[in-house]
Formats: C-alpha cells, sequence, structure tokens
C-alpha cells in the first residue's frame, strides 16, 4: 500500500522527503492547517479531492473573482497556509492589491468576505460616478439644445433699408436701449459695426483703457465707433457677440463719473 501511495507521490511530482526550508500542511476535520511529513502529506492528497476541500470562498464581483483558498502545495516555511487573490475575468490577469495571507481557515473566510465587500463597494462607486458622468453629458447636451434653439430668439434680425443688415441684441446701453449692430457682407467675409458712441472729452487719458477693453474683445473702436470683421458665416455668431459685449462695456465705461 506505501508503494502504491509512492507511486501515486511520483505521478502527482509530489516531494517525498523531507526538506528543512520546506513545510507539508493538510486541512484536518476541523479545517486546521497543521504540519504534516512528506509522506503523510502525499497519502492526503491521493485520499481527498484537495482542490475542492480546500476552497474556502470563490466570488465573481463584476469583472473581478476573488478566491481565497488553503495552500495545497509545500511551501516555504514561515509562509501562511491561506490567501486570497483575485483576477480579472476573462484573461485573470492578476489585481494584487487584493491579495491576502492568513494563518487561519476564520481568518481567510472573514478576509474573503472583507475583500468581496469592499470590491461591491467600489464597484457601485464606479457606477454611480458613471451615471452621474452620463446624466452630466445629457444636461450639457439639453443646455446646449437650449441655447442653440432658444438664445437666437434674443437676437432681433431684420434687413437695413439701404444695405446690410440690422440686429438688435440682448445687450442693453445706459439709457436702457438695445445694442443694434449692423452687418454688411465684405467678400466672403462680414463687416460689423456697432453704434455711435459720445466719447468723454478727456478720451485721450482713458483711451488707452478703452482700447485695452476693446482688444480683449478683439474689436476695434475709432471715433466712437466699434467695427469687427468675421472672416467667414462660422465666425458671424462669435463676432455678433463680441462686439456687442464690448459695445455694452464701452458705453457703460464712458458714462461713470
Amino acid at each position: 500500500m506505501l508503494e502504491r501511495i509512492r507511486g501515486f507521490i511520483r505521478h502527482l511530482e509530489l516531494p517525498q522527503e523531507e526538506y528543512e526550508d520546506v513545510v507539508y500542511r493538510i486541512i484536518d476535520d476541523d479545517r486546521n492547517a497543521i504540519e504534516v511529513t512528506a509522506t503523510e502529506y502525499g497519502r492526503w492528497r491521493v485520499q481527498h479531492d484537495v482542490a475542492k476541500l480546500a476552497v474556502v470562498g470563490q466570488d465573481t464581483v463584476g469583472d473581478v473573482l476573488v478566491r481565497t483558498t488553503f495552500s495545497i502545495m509545500p511551501e516555504s516555511r514561515g509562509s501562511k497556509p491561506f490567501g486570497t487573490s483575485a483576477f480579472l475575468i476573462p484573461d485573470y490577469d492578476p489585481v494584487t492589491q487584493y491579495s491576502h495571507k492568513y494563518d487561519t481557515w476564520l481568518q481567510a473566510d472573514l478576509g474573503h468576505r472583507e475583500t468581496v465587500r469592499l470590491l461591491t463597494e467600489e464597484q457601485d462607486e464606479a457606477t454611480d460616478t458613471a451615471q452621474h458622468t452620463d446624466t452630466r453629458a445629457e444636461e450639457t447636451e439639453v443646455v446646449l439644445y437650449a441655447i442653440a434653439s432658444g438664445v437666437p430668439g434674443l437676437f432681433q434680425v431684420e434687413a437695413s433699408p439701404d444695405a446690410g443688415t440690422f440686429i438688435r441684441t440682448p445687450w442693453l446701453l445706459p439709457d436702457g436701449a438695445p445694442v443694434q449692430l449692423t452687418v454688411d457682407r465684405e467678400g466672403e467675409g462680414f463687416s460689423l459695426s456697432g453704434p455711435s458712441i459720445a466719447l468723454p472729452t478727456d478720451y485721450q487719458s482713458s483711451s488707452e483703457m478703452l482700447e485695452r477693453v476693446c482688444e480683449a474683445f478683439g474689436v476695434s473702436l475709432e471715433g466712437g465707433i466699434h467695427t469687427a470683421r468675421a472672416v467667414d458665416v462660422l465666425e458671424l455668431p462669435h463676432a455678433i457677440a463680441s462686439l456687442a459685449q464690448a459695445v455694452a462695456c464701452v458705453s457703460w465705461m464712458v458714462q461713470q463719473p
């Protein structure tokens, strides 16, 4: 019988001799990990379905497999007999941050449950974050649609009796009148101009500040008239908004005492 066991040991490529730096462990009926001789270890391997017996817990959380087992192979002395490992499905790449070692079955069982709990919380947080991101994206799309469909209604556009086009904008002058612009076709682009603004008598002393404001909006100011250009129809909305804001800003600045 002993020779038969040794034959199984050879077939399984299990050690048959004692080594000082190797420990042989089995699980007893109370699930305690105990040290045995190489022969006793081999007999235990033959007489039991150790692959099934050694499983403390196995769960799948999202795309992560969590597996906690008793180590059925001889290990170096000082190593702990139980361990938790995690793997990404379907390639089973190890997720090392969830690897833990334990001394007893009870510790391994508790550790496995805690790992599953942490992973579940992380999965829930990731799902909540993704849902929140999707919601924010939907909100942004709604705002963009509202701007595209609603804001143009704030601008009144009509043809000029002489030439060009009048645009009444939602920006206001100090007297409460809306800023009105004139747009003329100029080659393939457009030339825009604002209403005449009465500049103060000491304009030269404040011209530098006013010019900085106009430069920030990308428009020109000469003789109280603001002008801007748009090279094509795609730049026209931006030019209209910039010019209207510049006119409103400068008009309010020159009205300050």
